[in-house]
């Protein structure tokens, strides 16, 4: 027992170590030619409005070189999910199994299953084009084992079992004019197209004539009212979706300049594991096994014992994280949040991930107050964390064992994700590994500088209070201060 106690200690001591000595009391600290030359790219006339909040680490050192604001919260937008998909790596493992199965209950004879078909899911976000030539991919391959087990018809319905997570499908805090906007994609154990139906318009067969339109997956799931026209006034071209909470019917409206190319647009569905069954009987369907019944949601799992295994979808977290961090996608975070939620406090709920986050930050020595968690992916403006719990978070998965696995989850500078067209110069194209982050008046990155001389820094650049600066001047902003570290 006393070597137990011991070797807790050694490593409470390790972790102080190369966390830092001590939390940030709010001081500014400019330490440094580095810091002095962030300090002056800081005092633009145009942030004086803004509140700044920035953290720089000299990791080679554990060495601060600049401060401001760092133990105040901030929204931090996207860079929640520096937090979010490091926890996830931590707690869960780069090896985690999001698994769906398919699998059946009944008998096969004749040619029908004298049963049912059932999916139990876990959260897997992979059924998209992003992994596969279409959406419907994978249940055209479910299709084809079905038909070689020699099932033409089912008669009895396609259960889809969701427990996995709540039904809470988008937290409460979004912004709820947005709700059917991709970013805002509801959550859920079993996913389809991130959550979303793509609606391409083009052109009608002439003026004011009605645009046309197409959906993939194509699915009567969705309906579409569509008042577009056609127009041949460029001017005039303008084009407008949109979905109210808990309606299956999407508005599409405006006007399509009939000189333009086709455009298509994300909407998010209502009930996605519907919709995921929706499209799987459709699919199935057309690959010649017609489903006699419907499609229905447990609320609890079947038996095991009544089930026959017929295919399994497994990809790993380490698949996972690099769209949640590099394309900044707020569904893969907010699945890992629930996961985590799910594995970590039992509670495949907000309020389980929250307690996994505790759990984290715990672990990270992070005081409760500085961070406040209202989603997993930062959309909410209540998601808040302190520069100084963002750099303990990067400099702990700097030294942990997954090390490799986050900074290359994160966008590359001048190479991919949200940093493709950012700091692309040769001296600086593949030195940066950061978290992008945008809100209305939040702007934010964090992650990793590596200079020429060798040295790495951990950095965190958040604005708020920002609602008069663009973006883009953001931007130019972050941009120019991790220059300075890369010069260093």
């Amino acid at each position: 027992m006393r070597i137990c106690a011991l070797i807790r200690l050694l490593l409470v001591l390790v972790l102080a170590l190369f966390l830092g000595c001590g939390w940030a009391d709010g001081q500014d600290v400019a330490r440094g030619e580095a810091g002095r030359k962030i300090e002056k790219a800081l005092s633009a006339k145009q942030l004086a409005k803004a509140t700044v909040g920035v953290k720089v680490v000299r990791l080679n050192d554990n060495t601060s070189i600049y401060e401001k604001n760092s133990a105040r919260l901030f929204s931090v937008a996207s860079n929640m999910k520096v937090a979010t998909t490091a926890a996830a790596l931590e707690l869960l493992g780069k090896d985690y199994e999001f698994k769906t199965r398919f699998l059946r209950r009944g008998n096969i004879a004749d040619g029908t299953l004298k049963g049912d078909l059932v999916v139990i899911g876990t959260g897997d976000p992979c059924f998209s084009s992003r992994f596969y030539s279409g959406p419907t991919e994978v249940f055209q391959s479910w299709a084809k084992t079905l038909s070689a087990q020699g099932v033409e018809r089912v008669e009895g319905d396609i259960l889809i079992d969701d427990s996995f997570f709540d039904r809470d499908f988008v937290p409460a805090t979004w912004p709820k004019g947005q709700l059917h906007l991709w970013y805002c994609a509801p959550v859920s154990a079993v996913c389809l197209n991130d959550n979303c139906i793509d609606v391409t318009v083009w052109r009608g067969t002439g003026e004011g004539k009605p645009a046309l339109f197409s959906l993939s997956p194509p699915t009567n799931h969705v309906r579409v009212k569509n008042t577009c026209t056609t127009t041949s006034r460029k001017k005039e071209h303008s084009i407008n979706l949109s979905r109210k909470p808990g309606s299956t019917e999407v508005t599409l409206s405006g006007k399509f300049f009939s000189g333009s190319s086709p455009q298509t647009f994300f909407v998010t569905v209502d009930n996605p594991p519907l919709f995921f069954g929706t499209v799987l009987k459709e699919t199935l369907g057309k690959s010649g096994i017609v489903v006699n019944g419907t499609v229905k949601l447990l609320n609890s799992p079947l038996p095991e014992e009544t089930l026959t295994p017929i295919a399994t979808h497994t990809k790993t977290l380490e698949t996972v994280i690099p769209v949640a961090n590099k394309n900044s996608q707020n569904l893969f975070a907010e699945i890992l949040l629930k996961t985590l939620g799910r594995k970590v406090a039992n509670s495949g709920s907000l309020a389980g991930g929250v307690k996994a986050l505790e759990k984290f930050f715990a672990q990270l020595r992070v005081d409760k107050s500085h961070f406040s968690v209202a989603d997993g992916c930062g959309l909410s403006d209540e998601s808040k964390l302190t520069p100084e719990a963002v750099i303990r978070v990067l400099a702990y998965m700097h030294k942990g064992k997954f090390r490799e696995e986050f900074k290359q989850s994160l966008a590359i500078s001048g190479t991919d994700g949200t940093l493709e067209r950012r700091l692309s110069e040769p001296a600086f194209k593949g030195r940066v590994f950061a978290k992008t982050g945008y809100i209305r008046g939040v702007g934010a990155l964090s992650g990793y500088a590596e200079s020429s001389s060798g040295k790495t820094f951990a950095f965190a650049i958040v604005f708020n209070n920002a609602a008069g600066l663009s973006n883009s001047y953001m931007k130019s902003v972050q941009d120019e201060i991790v220059k300075i570290l890369l010069a260093e």
